[in-house]
């Protein structure tokens, strides 16, 4: 679906991070060919979350928690309050 395209995050002037398949190749330190042949691992993909402060919840089949990363900074103001007093 996104293939050639680039996802911007919010621009936040020079500090901005583009997420594209290019930066995950080189924060992978991978080619696309070993992708295809051997997959990711989670621990490796937890660079790309880390990088771009990416909150992630993985849960397997029996919907299970497997795997959860917050970025440090999540709790702060960049979570929606839905209900508040």
């Amino acid at each position: 679906t996104y293939e050639g395209t680039e996802l911007t995050r919010e621009k936040r002037g020079s500090l901005a991070k583009t997420l594209s398949r290019k930066k995950i190749l080189e924060l992978l330190n991978t080619t696309e060919e070993d992708i295809h042949e051997y997959g990711i691992s989670i621990n490796n993909m937890k660079k790309i979350f880390q990088f771009f402060s990416i909150p992630v919840k993985l849960y397997n089949y029996q919907c299970q928690l497997i795997f959860q990363y917050f970025p440090p900074n999540h709790d702060k103001g960049h979570r929606k309050r839905i209900l508040q007093h």
